[in-house]
Parts: C-alpha cells; structure tokens; sequence
C-alpha cells in the first residue's frame, strides 16, 4: 500500500516484521502526572550563521510547502551571519510574512540564539528545534507531536535520520550521506508505514531537529550557556529534563534529512572536545547510559522495520546472495543497481541479513524457522522488487535458502568464488558419490552435507545448471570448474579481474633473508609455530613476518626471528609486500587462491611461493614454488616448507645480499616519498634512518 494523507493522518501498510515493543521509561525521576492538552501552535526556531546553499533548502521546505495542517510559526535568528546571500534570503522571507526574523550584531552561538528566541514563544506553544541544514518533511510536524504527547513522561522527541547520531539509519550511529530531496521524502513516507506512533526511548534528544513540549520547557528553562558556541547544550538540556521526569524519544515514524554542521568548519572537533569534558564533569552517568544504548540498540527493530519498507517500496534491484563469512568476497559483485545480503543458519532459523554495499539496507534482517524457510523466505523475495537475483557459491548456501531461491521463480545468475563446487562429494558433477581420495577422507572445505538432495539433484546444482549465467571470480578457478556443463561458458567477473590485475608488488631484497606468511587462519597456530620453528633450523637467519590475524600474535612472536605485522585483508597484501619486502611468500589459507583474486595475484607476483591448492594431488615443487595439499598436516606442511625455503635461499652469496640492501635502500626512498612526500634529494640511508 502507497502512503495517503487524509486530512493529517496516515494510512498503514501491514508491516513486514513484527512491530516491536516500547521501551519502558528510566526511572531518572518523578514523571509528570499527566500530559497536558495539545499546544495551540508549534513554534520553529531555526538559528542561523553559514552554509547558505543547506540554509536556502531548508527555508525551501519549511515555507515552501504545507506542514499538514499543524498551527506553526517560524522564527529565525540571523547570528551575525557573515554571507550576505543568507542575510538577504532572511530579509526577503521576513518581509513577505513568511517568519520572524531576529538578527544579532555579534555572534551569540547557538544556545543564546534558541534562548533570546523562546523569548518569543506564546505560553501555549510547543518548541520545534532546527538546524539550518535540516530538511523537515511536509507532514512531520504533526507526527513529531504525537511521538511527544504519546505519554505523560515525554519531554522531547527526535526523528530517523541519514545523520542523527542515535537516530541514524541506514547505518546506525554513523553519518550516512544525504539523500536527495525525493529520496527524503519517500524514506518520511516509509517511516510513517512502518513505524506509525511508536516511539522509542533515548539517552537524550538530538537537536538538530528536537520537539520540545511547553511544560518540559518550563520545567527545565531554557539551554546552557556554558558549552560556548555549540555542541551538547542539547545533551545537557535533555539530560536535565531527564533528572525532572522527562523522557526524551525518537520517533521512529519521522525521517528528516541532515547535511551536517558546516557552520561551525574546522573549529567543530576543537568545540566537541572541549564540551564532551565540560558535559562529562555536569553529568557523570551520561556515558554509561550512551554506551548502553550503542551497545544494545533498541532502536534496531523500528530501524529495520523502516528499511523493510523502504526496500519494498522502493525501485527494482539485483540482489545478490551470499553465504555467511563469503560477504567481502562476493562484495566486488555489487554495483550501483544491486544489494547484498548473506545467509546464514543457526539456533533452528535461517537469517537473510542485508549488508551496507551499493543501495542495500545497513540494519535488517529477516529471519526464518528453518522449517519454514523456503515458503516464508520464497515469498518475501517475490515481494521485494527483484529484478534479478545473483548467487555467490550457492552450494555454500543453507538447502533452505537455496529451494526458497529455486521456489522463487526469479532469473538468478550465478558466480562462483571457490572451488568447492567442483567436489565429488558434494554431488554437482551429477556423479556418484565417491569416496573423497583428493582430501583422504577429510574436505577443508567443509561441505559435508551441505547440500539438500532430491530426485532431481541437489538444489544448488539445479541453480547452477539452470542459472542464465555462470562466472567465476578468477581464471584459475574458471578452468578448475569449466567441465560442471559444456553449454556454460565461463567468464572472469571484470571486477574480480580489474582487482587482480593492480595487484603488482614491488620484488625488494634485505639484508636477512625474509618468508612473509599471508592469509593465516586464527584457526590454525599449531601451523604457523611449526612453520617458524622449521624455517628457522632450516635456515638459520630468515625472518618470518606474519600479515593476518593469528589469534596470538605475541605468543607466536616469542618464537625467534618472527614478527607479527597484525590483521591484513587479501586486498591490503600488496601495499603490504610492496613496503616490506622479502624472499619468499607462504598463502596460509587451507582454501587455497583459487576463487580470490587478491590471493590469486599474489600467487604469480614473481617471487616463489608457497600455498595450498585445492586441485593439488600431491605436496610437491611447482617451478620455483610448492604446492600443498589441503589436508597436510601442520608438521608435514612446515617440514616442506622449511626444505623449500633453504633450497630457495642456498644460492643466496654475501655479494648479493650486499647489492640487495642498495637496492633496498634505494626503493624504500622511492615507497616512502610516495607515501608521505619525503625529499628525493636525501639519501636511502638517511630516509631508513628515520623511519
């Protein structure tokens, strides 16, 4: 159901989630006992100082259109504005009618400014505290006085918005980017449908956009004038208002948009310092209770709710689907059309959880009993405006979700980012089952029972055989899988293909010979102790350095010669190997490169290297590098590797390491004034010093 408006009320689509329940008020005091009778008349104070292009959009949409019916005034105060086009917009809407314009002859800030305007508020009014660069909706005004007379013990009321701190959506508690005009109005309009009249409890309202009911006014007078210019003289009135009583709530029915403060330029971060220490010493709870709500979010669900809609509402998109921990790989599918989400199953449901990529949702998700899933989940994507589905290793994908994909009915493509499609054991050969001799019995690719059968086969090798497309993300793993079906041509995503080919690693010598380890498993730290501790009998001087996450890196350090440089995506590898250096390249992950082309690239950038691979039959020489089998163990692996790497760095004369550490040095100048423009005109050596 579209959104109508009928003399001030909203007509409510049924919901796609469970609307949730309210959040029970603090018990910061004695709450009033009883709400007062609605205000005559709403009174907008909009303070003004810079950004003259978010200040002209603002008064756009504050005078330019109806505010449903709602008694309001404007006032706008002119805090010695120093452009003079914002100075002749306020003169020229004042003596048309349109507000009450007050002007400073100093700059007061903000909290002065709203003080010498509630001057002029009538006894019966209500306050409407705005930003300059906020874009209020046309119908907003009155849900935001409902959200605030919803209960006797509400005080103020703050709407969603791209940039509202506790009330942010999509992403929650980040700036997101403003939307377009349009885009605002249809995220109000979403709102109002998903959320209508529910309010959810703050630590403190937000005032870039805050309704202020008269009695809480009255009861905590007007704002602070002790935070200077501005930033938290809000917090701290909301925080008082919360010691007399007073809830402070957003209304989860209400977007408005929010460029962001501009006004205040570069002196923002100095003013929020300084005011955070001065609101701090004023309120010592106030941090404990911020930190609660940030860590428990009830807000989630009304955001979600508000995503739900939206994406139902809104214009056709690709989905791309992903199994869970595949995210970042199948991310490079995502464009400005299409939206991702990953699927997962635990605790008895299947859960569809959409990711911030391109125009997706940043905080919904959707879940299902597993019983269920196929059905449930089947008929919300044929509700969603689908345009096309992309699926990202599908045999990766929970049985459910992939019949409730088949179900469906939508055209679906498919690319596949890892080589487990092409395993026996998992049936998609349209073989029988064989006994799994590439892997001895073990799969690292964790695919036992992975796959829901049929008469037909298992769901994912129908997707897979009927998809309208089938791509891989890397060329070896397109020829690893290119016989699943003669008719299937396999293609590289020119993503995948543009990622790997920046991959270009600057090949540096040192003066100690160095294996660099990539891509370990916090899994796995029995390997990487086995591989130091080999590499450094082996070859005795060679230092090992580990780029990822280990699980104890300083356990592991313990072990001589090895250095643990932290967490490192694949995609950082080659900023990495370029300023670092070394010999020799150890690919930790079990999974092998096939299907990452980051891993892939690293593979062929020209030093010798180590990795596993999962068309390896045997562990063994591959050129100058060494193939290991998946299911190596950690003492086989690092016996291999230790004996490959003395026989990679025999060779290696005193003459060499001397012209290695020439060329270091002279690559190190060239790396480091590329990164933080260091004088050319220094030598290496100075330049190594100083780093």
């Amino acid at each position: 159901a579209r959104t109508a408006y009928v003399s001030g009320d909203i007509l409510v689509a049924e919901p796609l989630l469970t609307r949730p329940d309210p959040v029970a008020a603090p018990e910061t005091g004695a709450p009033p006992p009883a709400a007062p009778p609605p205000p005559k008349g709403v009174v907008v104070i909009v303070p003004v100082f810079g950004d003259p292009e978010a200040t002209a959009k603002c008064f756009g949409w504050l005078t330019g259109r109806s505010r449903d019916g709602t008694p309001s005034r404007i006032i706008a105060i002119d805090d010695c504005t120093p452009e003079p086009q914002i100075a002749a917009l306020l003169d020229q809407l004042a003596e048309a009618g349109e507000l009450t314009l007050l002007r400073h002859d100093r700059n007061l800030g903000f909290a002065a400014s709203v003080n010498g305007a509630l001057a002029h508020v009538g006894a019966d009014e209500d306050v409407l505290l705005l930003n300059a660069d906020a874009f209020l909706p046309p119908t907003a005004l009155s849900r935001l006085q409902r959200a605030a007379y919803a209960a006797p013990d509400i005080g103020t009321a703050t709407p969603l918005s791209n940039n509202g701190e506790y009330t942010s959506v999509p992403v929650r508690f980040r700036e997101n980017p403003l939307p377009e005009a349009a885009a605002i109005l249809a995220a109000d309009s979403a709102a109002a449908r998903a959320n209508r009249g529910h309010v959810v409890t703050l630590p403190n309202g937000i005032g870039f956009c805050l309704y202020v009911r008269r009695d809480a006014l009255a009861a905590a007078g007007g704002l602070s004038l002790g935070f200077g210019r501005g930033y938290y003289e809000d917090v701290d009135f909301c925080l008082r208002l919360a010691a007399l009583g007073y809830r402070s709530v957003a209304a989860a029915d209400v977007y408005v948009g929010h460029a962001g403060a501009a006004s205040f330029g570069v002196q923002k971060r100095q003013l929020v310092m300084d005011n955070q220490e001065r609101l701090a010493a004023l309120h010592p709870g106030y941090k404990a209770a911020s930190a609660a709500f940030l860590r428990d979010d009830p807000l989630a669900d009304a955001a979600a709710q508000f995503e739900a809609v939206r994406l139902a509402e809104g214009p056709p998109f690709r989905l791309v689907i992903a199994p869970e921990g595949r995210a970042d790989a199948a991310a490079a599918q995502v464009g400005e059309d299409a939206a991702l989400a990953t699927v997962a199953a635990a605790d008895g449901e299947i859960v569809l959880a959409f990711r911030r990529e391109g125009g997706a949702p940043g905080c919904l998700a959707l879940p299902y009993p597993e019983g269920a899933a196929p059905g449930a989940l089947s008929a919300d994507l044929k509700r969603l405006p689908i345009a096309r589905l992309t699926l990202f290793d599908p045999h990766l994908l929970p049985p459910q979700a992939a019949e409730a994909v088949e179900r469906s009915g939508l055209p679906v493509d498919v690319v596949l980012g890892s080589a487990g499609v092409h395993c026996a054991h998992a049936g998609l050969l349209r073989q029988p089952l064989l006994k799994r001799s590439c892997c001895n019995g073990w799969c690292p690719l964790e695919l036992g029972g992975m796959a829901a059968r049929s008469d037909r086969g298992p769901v994912s090798a129908r997707l897979i055989d009927e998809a309208l497309s089938l791509s891989a993300t890397t060329p070896a793993l397109a020829d690893a899988v290119r016989g699943l079906g003669p008719r299937l041509a396999m293609e590289v995503s020119q993503a995948d293909a543009a990622a790997a080919g920046t991959f270009a690693p600057r090949v540096r010598g040192s003066r100690a010979p160095r294996l660099v380890v990539a891509g370990p498993s916090r899994g796995e730290p029995l390997l990487l102790h086995a591989v130091a501790s080999a590499v450094a009998r082996a070859a005795p001087g060679c230092e090992v350095l580990v780029l990822g996450d280990t699980g104890d890196d300083l356990r592991l350090m313990r072990d001589p010669g090895v250095f643990c440089a932290g967490p490192a995506a694949s995609g950082e590898w080659a900023d990495w190997l370029a300023r670092l250096g070394g010999d020799l390249l150890f690919l930790a992950c079990r999974r092998g490169v096939e299907g990452d082309p980051h891993a892939e690239a690293a593979a062929a950038c020209g030093w010798p290297v180590a990795r596993f691979s999962w068309l390896a039959r045997v562990s063994g020489g591959a050129g100058s590098g060494l193939l290991l089998r998946p299911d190596a163990s950690a003492g086989e692996a690092a016996r291999r590797i230790a004996a490959w790497a003395q026989s990679a760095l025999a060779g290696r004369t005193l003459a060499d390491a001397a012209a290695e550490e020439v060329a270091d040095r002279e690559q190190r100048t060239l790396v480091e004034a590329e990164a933080g423009g260091v004088d050319l005109g220094r030598s290496g050596v100075e330049v190594e010093r100083q780093a």
